[in-house]
């Protein structure tokens, strides 16, 4: 509506702003051991997609990129924050990019910062501009027993026997939801998200349970 009450034109949607200072991706910060296991899933994923172009929404310190580039994958990044040197400052919202213009499409750790219906419409831009994969991570707020079990022969087998107790403690603050927390199972989050997409699997990183990952295909 115009500010006379007639019908006009939709008002812009308000320009987003980044949720984390880009201080915060400095190695000595961000890099901890858990977190490199975490880079180590997002990677073998990636590189089990095969795909010759994919897009990362959400930068974080530019290792993704470095690791995609060197598996021979053409990479395109976007990022709110042009600090962080993405190739196009944009949001998720919003993918400045075509219908099915890449082969696969990536956030990891970046939906839980969007309100959850502004994450959903994040989603479905994943999905749109993807032609085949769409993966995610999200931080699941529920405790897990981490076990570890070295065997000869069989080698090292891990497992999460996830917790039935609530979460302790509150969200980072930049977080606007979480898995495990109240209103958000895991069971919705695989049923809203999987609406728009088929879900191959789904796993927490046995080094690191606060991460869960996704592995959606488009039809």
């Amino acid at each position: 509506m115009t500010k006379d009450g007639d019908a006009g034109e939709s008002e812009p949607r308000p320009k987003a702003r980044p949720q984390v200072p880009a201080t915060s991706y400095a190695f000595a910060v961000y890099m901890t051991k858990e977190r490199w296991c975490s880079v180590w899933h997002q990677a073998s994923l990636v590189a089990a997609c095969a795909p010759g172009e994919m897009l990362e929404v959400g930068v974080g310190n530019g290792l993704m990129g470095f690791l995609c580039r060197d598996m021979g994958i053409r990479y395109r990044s976007i990022d709110l924050d042009e600090e962080l040197g993405p190739d196009v400052v944009a949001s998720v919202q919003e993918i400045p990019l075509p219908d099915r213009s890449v082969d696969l499409a990536c956030a990891f750790q970046v939906l839980e910062h969007l309100p959850y219906d502004d994450a959903r419409q994040g989603f479905r831009e994943l999905c749109r501009v993807s032609r085949r994969d769409v993966l995610l991570s999200l931080p699941h707020a529920r405790w897990g027993l981490s076990m570890v079990l070295s065997l000869p022969i069989l080698g090292t087998l891990r497992a999460i026997a996830p917790s039935p107790l609530p979460p302790l403690g509150k969200m980072i603050p930049s977080h606007r939801w979480e898995i495990g927390r109240r209103g958000f199972p895991l069971r919705r989050i695989v049923a809203d998200f999987g609406s728009e997409a088929r879900l191959l699997k789904t796993f927490r990183v046995p080094e690191n349970p606060y991460h869960q990952f996704f592995h959606f295909r488009r039809s």
